[in-house]
């Protein structure tokens, strides 16, 4: 009797601790960043989803990355030089209203800001000019429906500089 209490009392004690996942989906991302040095590259991000798998079409060209820890580059291909990540700054990244996209380029030149829906469509389109030292852009996503975007910013140089692009996935809730 005493060992049928005891296994009895040791099943409850293990039945309390077990935790079923929410019926809701949800992220929730504290803090990350990306470091590159040398040869390495290493993204990292605390409280976040960390499954990520990467497709890649079959020649190769474009490349899609399905989850949230990714690199700063998110699938738009170019030929130009992408921008480093102290360059360009997109925050808040899980948004209801607004991001700011900092501008932190030491190039001068004109900079076209694109944000592209699922299906490839141009869906906000801003042209501005870049001094050298720095601009925040502020840009509206209110009234688009929630989902997965992505933020293309291509800089057409001023002559003699290398023009460079970055694309960055913005998720709007």
């Amino acid at each position: 009797m005493r060992t049928v209490l005891l296994l009895w009392g040791g099943f409850l004690l293990a039945a309390s601790q077990l935790h079923a996942q929410p019926a809701t989906q949800s992220v929730v991302n504290s803090t990350g960043n990306s470091y590159s040095g040398g040869f390495y590259q290493v993204d990292w991000s605390v409280g976040e989803l960390a499954l990520v798998n990467e497709m890649r079409s079959g020649n190769s060209q474009f490349v899609l990355t399905n989850g949230f820890l990714q690199s700063y580059e998110a699938g738009v291909p170019g030929t130009s030089p992408r921008f480093s990540g102290d360059e360009i700054r997109v925050l808040p990244n899980y948004t209801e209203d607004r991001i700011e996209v900092g501008l932190l380029t030491r190039q001068q030149g004109k900079v076209m800001i694109q944000v592209y829906d699922a299906n490839g469509r141009v869906v906000y389109r801003k042209s501005l000019v870049s001094y050298g030292a720095g601009h925040v852009e502020r840009l509206a996503l209110r009234p688009l429906a929630a989902g997965t975007y992505i933020l293309k910013i291509d800089l057409i140089p001023a002559p003699g500089s290398v023009p460079k692009t970055g694309s960055y996935k913005i998720v709007k809730y």
